[in-house]
């Protein structure tokens, strides 16, 4: 109660697995009333080694973020009042009034270290998905130096669309992984009992 867990999960298709088996699993338990992350976790296994788990535990009222590698304590960071983590930090975008031009900016941790992640809102433009047509905002998340949710190419950016309304709906994803092109896509919209009917964006239903 009070809390609500977000998973974002990536694995290579079949024909891919003999190659270069990837199980990436990343989650954060975030609090509804603050909008803080309590608990962040990764299990990563990317080709044939297989790495520990990581947890990091948040503790906001000592402002620390204590960050495990298996069973083992590897680090304790201070971290500012906000901070997000990795997976947290594109939810945050969300809520941000500031969202729909120019860069804003968040401190986001690994448990490794804290940096200023930096949104950086390039335009407006008209995305296709499985869901619908949507007017979405164009988002390049940028953290220098912490681990992202997951591995991408050297060099690689990161970008994601945004509906262009008061949901923000992440309806595309895309950036270049290690093993390839990455991108994932919205591909429906279920609304609350009661709610009335899924809507795209600025109140028109999304088109099929």
């Amino acid at each position: 109660p009070g809390t609500v867990v977000f998973r974002a999960r990536a694995r290579t298709l079949a024909y891919l697995d003999a190659v270069f088996p990837v199980r990436d699993l990343v989650e954060t338990t975030v609090d509804l009333a603050t909008g803080r992350p309590l608990l962040y976790s990764k299990f990563v296994r990317e080709g044939w080694r297989r790495r520990p788990p990581v947890e990091v535990h948040f503790d906001p009222a000592a402002g620390l973020a204590r960050r495990y590698q298996g069973e083992r304590l590897a680090r304790i960071v201070p971290v500012p009042p906000g901070v997000q983590d990795p997976l947290s930090c594109f939810l945050a975008y969300r809520t941000r009034p500031e969202a729909t031009e120019g860069n804003f900016t968040l401190a986001v941790t690994d448990g490794k270290r804290v940096v200023t992640g930096v949104a950086v809102v390039h335009r407006r433009e008209r995305v296709e998905t499985p869901a619908g047509r949507f007017d979405a905002i164009l988002v390049e998340p940028r953290m220098e130096g912490i681990g992202g949710v997951f591995r991408k190419s050297p060099g690689a950016r990161l970008w994601v669309w945004l509906t262009d309304d008061d949901r923000r709906l992440p309806v595309k994803v895309e950036t270049e992984v290690i093993v390839g092109r990455f991108t994932a896509e919205l591909t429906a919209i279920h609304a609350p009992p009661g709610t009335g009917p899924a809507t795209g964006t600025k109140g028109r239903r999304p088109a099929r």
